[in-house]
């Protein structure tokens, strides 16, 4: 049941025109004091480099830590000095 209701909400598209890019669930299970959260993020707001951050600073306040705060101007210069991948060419 969990897992139909898993695929369900992952898989539901984004109307990008009308709602909105980031859509978080959560489910409670009544058995138990436990809940999972489900973030489905379109690609177009949150590359590899963001999803990764925001994955390991969302963890990190779970786990009861805290994050840095970082301006625009040095978020930028990580980026720009993030190697990029490349593609195999198809032969």
């Amino acid at each position: 049941e969990f897992e139909q209701l898993e695929q369900s909400l992952s898989k539901a598209p984004h109307q990008l025109n009308s709602k909105s890019c980031i859509k978080l669930n959560v489910i409670t299970f009544n058995d138990c004091n436990e809940c999972v959260v489900i973030f489905n993020i379109h690609h177009i707001i949150m590359d590899d480099y963001s999803l990764d951050k925001f994955i390991g600073e969302l963890n990190q306040l779970i786990a009861g830590g805290e994050i840095e705060q970082e301006n625009t101007e040095d978020y930028l210069q990580k980026l720009d000095n993030e190697p990029t991948k490349k593609k195999e060419k198809i032969k």
